[in-house]
This record gives C-alpha cells, sequence and structure tokens, in this order.
C-alpha cells in the first residue's frame, strides 16, 4: 500500500548503473542554537529510485549484483561512515560570521541578531507533516523510516521562499555534488517554475556544540570540513594538483553575549587544520605500524603556492604551526614542508609564518611545561590576528564592528590529535582575549564559560577524529584536564590499536563509500570495490 513518508529535506542525487536515486533526510534530531536558531544533527537517510522499474530488471545479473554493491556503499556514506552532519534553518552553518557579515545579504542572522531584527520571525522553523492514508498524523523529529519504491513523499516547509542551497558554501556542504546534479538534471534553462534549490538542504560535515545559559549567552565551537579532498586517513594525504589537502577543517569559536535588551556583543574566531600541502602518500598494502612516506618528486611547490594563495585570499595573513616531529619520516616530511613554504614568493605584510613545535618531543615523559610556554606565545599571536567582534547599541542605532585579518593553520600529520591539542590552547587564548574585550559579561557565566571550553574543545577533537580515522581523538585526558594520566596512556593504547586494524582491514570500503558519495565515483568491478 502507498503511503506518504514525511522528509526534512533532500540531500541530492547519485547516479548508478540503473539510473537515478534521490537520498532524502528522513531522521534528525536537536543537538543546541546557533545565534538563536536550532541545529539539527541528520542521523538517517532515504534512498529512493527514480528510474523506471523496467531499466532495472533489464540488467545483466553482473550489473545488478554491481548495482546492489553501489547501493551498499551509498547506504555505508550516508549512514555509517560520515555520522556528523549538521544543518540549521535561519543561519548559513557553511560560512563563518566575518564572512556572512561581510556579504551584505539582507536575511543575514548575523545582523538580525545584532539589531534584533529576525527575518525568519514568523518562519523560523521547518515544519515537516508527514500524513498516511488512514488519517492526518503528524510526527516530530526523529521519523526513522524507511522507503518503498511506491511510496510517496511530501515534504512541507516554511522556508520554501529562502534559498539556502544557492547561498552556502559549496566547498563545506557535504551533499554539494549530489545537490548540483539534482539542480541541473530538475532546473533545465527553460523552465520558469520553481526551482528545486528551495528542497535541496546544505548539510555541513565537522562538529557542533554549544554552551548556552538562561539569559541566552551561549559559547559554540563550530568544524567544516572540506569537500574538496574529503577521505579516510591513509587513503587520502597530502594535496592534489589544484593545492586542495586532505582533512582541511574550518573551526570558528562563538561567543555570544547579551548584556541587556540594547546590548549585544558577538565575537567569533577562526583558524583552520590540513594535511601538509605537499604531494605524499603512504602505501595501503604495508602491515607495519608505521608506513613509509613517499614523496611526488615533481610538482610540489606548485602544488604549496596553490594551497596558500588559496588561503591568502580566502583569509588573510597566515600563521602555520607546523606539529611534525623532527626524526625519522615525520622529519623527511616536515623538511620538504619549510623547504616549500621558504621558497613561497614573498608577500606584503609577511602574508605567511612558519612556526614549528615538535609536540611529541616537548611533551615526552608526561612533560606539560612547554605546553605552558606554548600557551603564552599564542597570547601575543592571537592578539596580533585580530577577532571578528560586532557590538550593538540601539540607542546610538549603530554597531561596532572588528575583523579578524588573518588565521592559524596548525598541522601534525593526520592534523588529530596534536593538532587539535594545540588548537585548544590557542582557542583557549582567544576566549580570554574575547572577554576581556567584552565588558559587562556576567562573572558566573565567565566562570562556567572556562569549565565548559575544554569539554567543548576534546568533543571536537573527537568527532573530527571519528571522521577521518574511525575513532575518537588521542591525548583526550590531556585537552580535558591539561594533564597526563595513566588511565589516559592506556586509552590511547586502545585507541592507536584499534586505528590499526581499521586501516588494514576496514578503510578500503570505507573510502570507497565516500567517493562514491562525494565524488560520484563508481569502482570498475565489484570484486575491486575494498581497493577504492
Amino acid at each position: 500500500m502507498k503511503q506518504n513518508r514525511a522528509v526534512y529535506g533532500c540531500a541530492g542525487v547519485v547516479r548508478l548503473l540503473s539510473g537515478y536515486y534521490l537520498v532524502v533526510l528522513t531522521s534528525c534530531c536537536f543537538v543546541e542554537r546557533i545565534l538563536g536558531r536550532a541545529v539539527f544533527k541528520a542521523t538517517n537517510f532515504g534512498i529512493i529510485r527514480c528510474s523506471a522499474p523496467g531499466s532495472f530488471h533489464a540488467m545483466s545479473k553482473q550489473h545488478k549484483r554491481d548495482e546492489a554493491r553501489y547501493l551498499h556503499l551509498l547506504r555505508a556514506s550516508l549512514v555509517a561512515n560520515t555520522k556528523h552532519l549538521y544543518f540549521v534553518h535561519g543561519h548559513d552553518m557553511s560560512r563563518n560570521c566575518q564572512s556572512q557579515y561581510l556579504l551584505c545579504r539582507p536575511r543575514c542572522s548575523i545582523r538580525a541578531t545584532l539589531l534584533h531584527k529576525d527575518p525568519f520571525r514568523n518562519s523560523a522553523e521547518c515544519e515537516v507533516v508527514s500524513r498516511s492514508k488512514s488519517g492526518g498524523e503528524t510526527r516530530p523529529y526523529g521519523l526513522n523510516d524507511g522507503f518503498k519504491d511506491d511510496d510517496s513523499v511530501t515534504v512541507i516547509s516554511r522556508h520554501r521562499q529562502d534559498d539556502q542551497w544557492s547561498l552556502a558554501d559549496k566547498s563545506f556542504c557535504w551533499n554539494r555534488y549530489a545537490g548540483e546534479m539534482l539542480d541541473n538534471i530538475a532546473s533545465p534553462e527553460d523552465y520558469m517554475g520553481p526551482s528545486v534549490r528551495v528542497l535541496l538542504l546544505p548539510l555541513i560535515c565537522g562538529s557542533f556544540d554549544s554552551f548556552q545559559d538562561a539569559k541566552g549567552n551561549s559559547l559554540s565551537i563550530l568544524a567544516r570540513t572540506s569537500i574538496s579532498r574529503f577521505g579516510i586517513r591513509h587513503h587520502c594525504r597530502g594535496s592534489n594538483g589544484e593545492g586542495e589537502v586532505a582533512n582541511f577543517v574550518e573551526s570558528e569559536q562563538i561567543l555570544h553575549v547579551k548584556y541587556d535588551v540594547k546590548h549585544v556583543t558577538l565575537s567569533s574566531f577562526v583558524m583552520v587544520r590540513g594535511s601538509v600541502p605537499l604531494r605524499w602518500s603512504q602505501p595501503l598494502r604495508d602491515l607495519s605500524w608505521n608506513p613509509k612516506i613517499i614523496f611526488e618528486s615533481e610538482g610540489n611547490f606548485s602544488v604549496t603556492q596553490r594551497h596558500f594563495a588559496n588561503l591568502i585570499s580566502n583569509y588573510g595573513r597566515i600563521k602555520v604551526i607546523d606539529l611534525l616531529s623532527c626524526q625519522g619520516e615525520e622529519g623527511m616530511l616536515k623538511h620538504a614542508f619549510r623547504r616549500s613554504v621558504s621558497a613561497l614568493p614573498n608577500q606584503p605584510n609577511s602574508s605567511v609564518q612558519y612556526f614549528h613545535f615538535d609536540l611529541h618531543r616537548e611533551t615526552s615523559d608526561r612533560n606539560t611545561v612547554a605546553l605552558e610556554s606554548l600557551t603564552s606565545w599564542t597570547k601575543a599571536e592571537v592578539s596580533d590576528l585580530g577577532q571578528f567582534m560586532l557590538a550593538s547599541d540601539l540607542e546610538v542605532s549603530g554597531c561596532e564592528t572588528k575583523l579578524q585579518n588573518g588565521i592559524f593553520r596548525v598541522n601534525c600529520k593526520d592534523c588529530l590529535d596534536r593538532t587539535n591539542l594545540v588548537q585548544s590552547i590557542i582557542a583557549r587564548s582567544v576566549l580570554q582575549e574575547q572577554m576581556r574585550t567584552m565588558t559587562g559579561i556576567d562573572i558566573d557565566f565567565r566562570n562556567r564559560c572556562k569549565g565548559a571550553h575544554k569539554v567543548l574543545w576534546a568533543d571536537h577533537g573527537d568527532r573530527i577524529s571519528s571522521q577521518y580515522a574511525g575513532t575518537l581523538a588521542l591525548r583526550r585526558d590531556l585537552t580535558r584536564t591539561g594533564k597526563r594520566t595513566f588511565r589516559g596512556l592506556l586509552q590511547d593504547a586502545r585507541t592507536s590499536l584499534k586505528r590499526y586494524c581499521r586501516a588494514k582491514l576496514f578503510d578500503g570500503n570505507a573510502q570507497g563509500s565516500l567517493d562514491l558519495w562525494t565524488s560520484q565515483y563508481l569502482p570498475r568491478r565489484t570484486e575491486d570495490a575494498h581497493l577504492c
């Protein structure tokens, strides 16, 4: 029997052997709020075949087996291997606060928050209703139903007039390729009706969490993972020819404070992480604990140059903090990276600055004294880069604006554990600077913010690590408490063993499923799918 099934938006379409498949969001849960708007996490998807039934039945047995394999990979990429997908209505999660503000959009949620005018007042949330033939049942968020070929889909949204898809930064949209394919096939040039873009939902892969108090003050940590070179550790390393690096993540720390009805201040600070921008990799068929690093002999300097040219264009000044070890294979990678950066053409105002800190050596034997000197160093560098800040005062009908003029680019080999620890140290200095420049912050909120900050950044690191390595982050005790503990060392040993097993046994299938979703790539033969 046919039934109407509720969906919360379209993620796009994927083309397999028998034709197109529509991917829709069928389940989500509330996470927290960002600038007063609800943030939801996607938890399940439905896949609907759009081609005629005869096209599937007409395929050969081998093609049907391949189709089943591709569908399995597609479901894995939607649910199993990409677990942290977020969306929000009325706020562009794909762009940081400063970028949104400088675009000067009339419906910019940043300007609306500071001016106390909500352009979405009558349509702040998305309403999705599911009705079956037997009656008019309305279901809340959390629907977890599957789809059959004879099911029909009804999407009811209060945001039909708002084209979030066109406004989003596609480099940080996890469903970029699937959404663009649906847009291309459903909106021909001679079609004058409503665009399918109003149903496309920009999904951000990364991390989001927020600490809120009863007065509406909040501290939020938001991470956006670039889709340009998306993959799994060991299978996705270094840079491609365009300067796009693996595991490139933009992290933003947002502090939103309401003094009273007439005074609101918003502050944000952005930094990025990303793999070493060289052409390098590690052999996949190698059972050693630490596989050899392989460099490509030609084109590395041009790759590094393209990468930093893109960063300077998007963010301004770049302060590179390289955490690679000076010994062994990492030492070779570190020296190659440093040579490439030093060979960059001279830029005005020292656009690229390189700093090295061997975290492994400096924190050996559970010694954390070196982290204190790193903290002192970051305070001066944070002040040099500034921060984005908007302070509104309705009595004088205006806003005071400050801009961030550069970013930190932090990396180690995997850009996970050491990177997250150092970024959390930088973020702690940023929080102190944010609170120093914001007068009138409640003492209770200030103290509670400092305690919540460590937890937010530790959870932030766990989510990025689970996305790229399939496990929680290492050095979690150091990020959460500032100390190395024996229990933390045991936990790191278990996590390292789990990473090794995943890398040798399961990451091939995980990479194949992500390739299918992020670049519409189909493995040639079913028996070779585990090699993708």
